[in-house]
């Protein structure tokens, strides 16, 4: 855990997740303390911030288990660009998933029976 996040990166990882805007309207805005039943967010919502944190620090594979089962449209549609820019970096992403709306944007699949 980063003790001394850099502003600079975590403002660019939750825009990326498109959760930058909901962050701000909280009421103190990213220094808001959210916690594991708080009600200030809803469940795709505390998912976004979830994928914000996984792309903090800009990483090279990233493994995401059912990114979506809590997402609304434009959770998806977020969901669904981060991929698209990690596949566009020439990075990886591995999702595990029973919605079909996350697999959209694979290359590649494997289907466990």
């Amino acid at each position: 855990m980063d003790l001394n996040p850099d502003s600079e990166l975590v403002i660019k990882a939750a825009k990326k997740a498109r959760v930058h805007d909901i962050i701000q309207r909280l009421p103190d805005g990213y220094n808001t303390r959210i916690g594991t039943h708080d009600a200030q967010l809803s469940g795709g919502q505390k998912q976004r911030l979830a994928l914000a944190r996984a792309l903090y620090r800009d990483p090279v594979l990233l493994v995401l288990d059912e990114p979506n089962s809590a997402l609304d449209a434009d959770g998806s549609e977020a969901l669904n660009s981060v991929v698209r820019e990690m596949k566009a970096d020439n990075r990886a992403v591995v999702i595990m998933t029973h919605r079909s709306t996350a697999i959209s944007e694979c290359n590649n699949m494997v289907i466990l029976d």
